[in-house]
């Protein structure tokens, strides 16, 4: 049979302590039509009242009660020791010693004398360092009169250090410049932040609950389910550059960095996204395109300009000079050391018209106008053999019509640089340069047997363009003014460069 008793105090009598809580009042059945009890009746109020007060020794919290001259009279609560206090260090002690605030108007103390006026209150107090809310009542006897208070704290530090580092973390996320949005891992909206209303258009109130496609434009409509799949799997998605589409339907370049939120499970139960504006930035690189795509038109003008020049003038005066040269060799009379001597000077004037006209065709080769890429090709690979060593193979395909102008240009500078660094850098005695055209593209590979660049070079010369100079970050620049892209590869084997330049059908 369950028995439910309430305990209450009897005034006209004190117990011995025998709990813990310091000397008590007795206390009876709250069903009971009599303050005495004996046998049986006598056992169980005793073995009830030791049960609750064990009950309420565990309880998170701490528990007092006083007189109406708020003089504690009972304590207990595990939270007791929180405060680094027992229940022998309260009872029979004011309570503002025990809250230490002993002025009237303080929250703490002026709720204990509402409640002896009838009233319930709040507040919060700091208690040995750590913040606790209490809750006050007034404490009624039998008779229905207010005999003291009765009161309950419960420690709430980490709740409040933890509502603080949440505010914060609002503040930083409705601060930042960047979107900063929180969706479901099925792709719902759950949080949108200042900037994401800035840089979509939209207000938080008008997606918050819409699916995170609203801001796909149509040719990217798949994306955000692929991106979601490796976001439930636990991955994170860093620096995703992307373009995304604006109420009012404009379209943005971003870079996004996707995170899940795991349980404590480990369940993925959220993703958060970050979104940077990359507008400014494409912005400026595409006015650095703009400028080195005018800086490689006014080199290559120059470099045409200068060969001419030097075509026109200064080879033109030096054969005119191997000429005269050789008429005085035939002139007689001459003695032998002076005829050395014009032998010599002979030689130094049709080596140096030799040489500058090498140079003329390397600043700008004019077989390239005249006949075309292959033929070009041809020509300096031949020369470059003779005067590097390196044996080059062609495979450069048969009858192909001609080409634009710059695409052709552009092959060319490629094939110059890239023997280039293959003399200076690699070390190799052999190359390959191969052309061919696969569907709408032309792929052109030029390969050496060198000794090739570490993972750590490839890596800083892909990125930007470092040890061999300007070369390489000058032939991506020109490959991306006509679309092209150029891809580099190295082992041990050798390195390989493969530029492809859309060409039509």
């Amino acid at each position: 049979m369950h028995i439910s008793a309430l305990m209450l105090p009897v005034n006209s009598e004190e117990w011995p302590d025998c709990t813990g809580w310091g000397p008590q009042r007795r206390w009876e059945l709250g069903s009971s039509k009599t303050k005495t009890a004996s046998g049986g009746q006598e056992e169980f109020l005793h073995a009830n009242e030791k049960h609750l007060r064990q009950i309420f020794d565990q309880i998170p919290a701490v528990l007092w009660t006083t007189d109406r001259e708020l003089r504690i009279i009972s304590a207990s609560g595990a939270a007791l020791a929180l405060a680094n206090l027992g229940a022998e260090d309260l009872i029979g002690k004011p309570v503002q010693e025990f809250l230490g605030d002993p002025g009237e108007r303080s929250p703490s103390v002026a709720a204990h004398l509402a409640a002896l006026q009838g009233e319930q209150g709040t507040c919060e107090h700091n208690l040995a360092g750590r913040i606790f809310s209490l809750k006050i009542h007034p404490l009624r006897g039998l008779n229905g009169q207010i005999s003291g208070v009765i009161g309950v704290a419960f420690d709430v530090t980490e709740n409040k250090r933890a509502l603080a580092s949440v505010a914060k973390l609002a503040a930083i996320v409705e601060s930042s410049q960047d979107a900063i949005i929180s969706v479901t891992p099925s792709g719902y909206i759950t949080s949108w932040n200042r900037a994401a209303e800035q840089m979509y258009g939209y207000s938080a109130q008008e997606v918050i609950g819409q699916h995170i496609s609203i801001t796909v434009p149509e040719s990217r409509k798949n994306e955000p389910d692929l991106v979601l799949e490796r976001l439930r799997r636990g991955e994170t998605v860093k620096s995703y550059e992307t373009v995304r589409q604006c109420k009012d339907g404009s379209l943005i370049d971003i870079s996004m960095t996707l995170s899940p939120v795991k349980d404590a499970a480990g369940r993925v139960i959220s993703v958060s996204a970050i979104a940077h504006d990359l507008s400014d930035r494409k912005q400026v690189e595409m006015e650095l395109r703009k400028l080195s795509a005018r800086l490689l038109k006014v080199q290559d003008e120059e470099r045409r300009n200068m060969a001419r020049e030097l075509h026109d003038s200064v080879i033109q005066m030096l054969a005119a000079a191997v000429i005269n040269l050789s008429m005085l060799m035939d002139a007689v009379g001459l003695l032998p050391e002076a005829r050395k001597t014009l032998e010599d000077t002979l030689k130094i004037t049709e080596d140096a018209v030799r040489e500058i006209r090498t140079f003329t065709y390397l600043l700008h080769p004019p077989l390239l106008d005249a006949m075309g890429l292959n033929s070009a090709l041809r020509w300096y690979v031949e020369g470059y053999s003779k005067r590097s060593g390196v044996h080059v193979e062609l495979d450069l395909p048969e009858n192909s019509e001609r080409l634009p102008n710059e695409v052709e240009l552009t092959l060319f500078r490629i094939v110059q640089e890239a023997l280039t660094n293959i003399h200076r850098h690699s070390g190799g005695r052999s190359a390959t340069i191969s052309m061919q055209k696969r569907e709408r593209n032309l792929v052109l590979i030029i390969t050496d047997d060198g000794h090739g660049m570490d993972a750590q070079t490839l890596e800083k010369v892909k990125r930007e363009g470092a040890v061999l100079g300007v070369g390489i970050a000058g032939m991506k620049q020109r490959l991306q003014q006509l679309g092209g892209r150029l891809e580099i590869s190295s082992g041990r084997q050798g390195t390989s460069v493969t530029a492809t330049l859309p060409i039509g059908s």
